[in-house]
């Protein structure tokens, strides 16, 4: 039994995505089936927006309804990437600082316990990372009463709050600590959080299907989420509490045509110079580098499978690496998940408890092979760009004067890189890229070791090339005797 929202697409102008999405189709709804979901909606993001869309299942079994990109979900704990946008845009103004103590904020804080040491070392960085070692969850029922507590209610328990574990010792997931920073940016701006997150986040962005609380238009394209079943299709309706005090770790709806907008908006921070948001934010939330820096691991799993970002995780899949959060709440599962290097990403929503993570990585995990299929063919048919006369005079072999292998400085995709060798079994880094100067010896190295440092090549009388430095370390050329540059 699976109905879907069926908008066959000949071509979507997307080689590699119409070449992926038969098996990502087949993929999905084995999924269903396997997990007896009531349905699912699924959306490919590529650069600027949502680049596919398909509804499998039903979102209501009694209307029959089939998803769309405009059905709301209840998207659980993807709201704490609101919170934290919030937190980072409050930092980029100066209004609070991500290493501040949570108790300058949220005086009351004094009064939970900490084994470990003073309370201050519960800082707004430890809780948007889950690395605070706070408790999970407020002390009081909610949960079984599914009576949700206000946030007077909440500050009002902290003499029952502890710090568990040590901070940073250990990944430890806490839903009271993003319910306490939604409360700090109620204190800090002297506007609700949830009307703090409208206007200066989801406004600018427009999205607004994304809200905290239905209205009666709203509430019509709601899907039901359904109590799971192990041994039938689950048809009875699950509890929808609202969530109160603890909104800013979970109680946002979402849709997948607003969440492509989010996922876009992350990816503006990976755009080419002079693409979108340069630098300063502008009109957005947020500005590249605090987009960047809000997706860069602070914390990574001894295995290096994940990391712990601000409010974002990081997961590596084989050789891919994604960013993302989900969701879990009465009746939904949910999950985004985006690659900054192929600037893609999905979104999948389920309205039954099932693996909607699972199911965005496998989308993705299609997409980016078929991606790479496609850049091999590209690579075969390109003709070389010839390498311009005042450039190929610095190709070549350099050795530091230290020995080991020698660098190569080569011309690719445009522009002049330093190729470094690999060490051992590890693989080898990415080339360093290199920028031209107005000196025409000197470039900008971009990335790796010596990023935003001079690399100069050193010439003879003659203007041959003879050899490079860079952080102070020199290399010799090496030139076939009797050769010229």
């Amino acid at each position: 039994m699976v109905a879907t929202t069926d908008r066959p697409q000949a071509s979507t102008d997307d080689p590699a995505l119409d070449t992926a999405l038969p098996a990502i189709e087949e993929t999905v709804e084995e999924m269903v089936e396997r997990h007896n979901l009531p349905g699912v909606a699924l959306g490919i993001v590529r650069d600027g927006g949502l680049a596919w869309f398909r509804g499998f299942g039903f979102a209501d079994y009694e209307s029959e309804r089939a998803p769309d990109e405009h059905t709301l979900y209840r998207i659980g704990s993807i709201t704490k990437t609101f919170t934290a946008t919030a937190i980072v845009r409050l930092r980029d103004e100066g209004r609070l600082g991500l290493d501040d103590p949570l108790v300058a904020h949220i005086p009351e804080f004094a009064a939970a316990r900490s084994r470990f040491g003073p309370i201050e070392e519960v800082t707004l960085r430890r809780m948007l990372t889950h690395r605070s070692g706070l408790m999970g969850e407020p002390p009081l029922p909610h949960w079984e009463t599914l009576t949700f507590p206000t946030m007077a209610e909440i500050l009002a328990s902290l003499p029952g709050v502890e710090v568990s574990i040590e901070p940073d010792s250990a990944f430890k997931y806490s839903n009271l600590a993003f319910s306490l920073l939604g409360e700090v940016v109620t204190r800090v701006c002297g506007t609700p959080y949830t009307e703090y997150v409208r206007r200066e986040i989801l406004a600018p962005l427009g999205m607004e299907e994304t809200t905290f609380a239905l209205d009666e238009r709203q509430r019509a394209r709601l899907a039901t989420g359904y109590n799971p079943d192990v041994f039938a299709h689950p048809t009875v309706p699950a509890p929808h509490p609202l969530i109160d005090g603890m909104a800013s770790a979970g109680q946002l709806y979402s849709s997948v045509h607003d969440l492509a907008a989010w996922i876009a908006f992350q990816l503006r921070a990976y755009a080419e110079k002079g693409e979108g948001d340069v630098g300063e934010r502008g009109g957005a939330p947020l500005g590249r580098r605090s987009l960047a820096e809000m997706h860069r691991p602070l914390y990574m799993e001894p295995n290096w499978s994940a990391g712990y970002c601000l409010s974002w995780m990081a997961l590596r899949v084989g050789d891919n690496v994604y960013i993302g959060h989900g969701g879990g709440i009465h009746g939904f599962v949910t999950q985004i998940l985006f690659n900054v290097e192929r600037r893609t990403g999905a979104i999948a929503l389920t309205n039954g408890i099932g693996p909607s993570g699972e199911v965005a990585v496998a989308a993705l995990e299609r997409l980016l092979a078929a991606d790479a299929e496609q850049a091999k063919k590209r690579r075969g048919r390109a003709t070389p760009a010839a390498v311009p006369a005042e450039l190929r005079r610095f190709l070549g072999y350099y050795v530091g004067a230290m020995g080991g292998p020698p660098l190569h400085v080569e011309y690719r995709e445009g522009g002049l890189r330093v190729v470094m060798p690999a060490v051992g079994s590890a693989p080898p880094p990415p080339p360093m890229r290199l920028e031209p100067t107005a000196e025409p010896h000197v470039f900008m190295v971009k990335n790796l070791r010596y990023a935003g440092e001079p690399l100069t090549f050193r010439t003879d009388a003659e203007g041959n090339v003879t050899g490079l430095a860079a952080s102070g370390f020199p290399y010799k050329k090496l030139v076939p005797a009797g050769s010229r540059d």
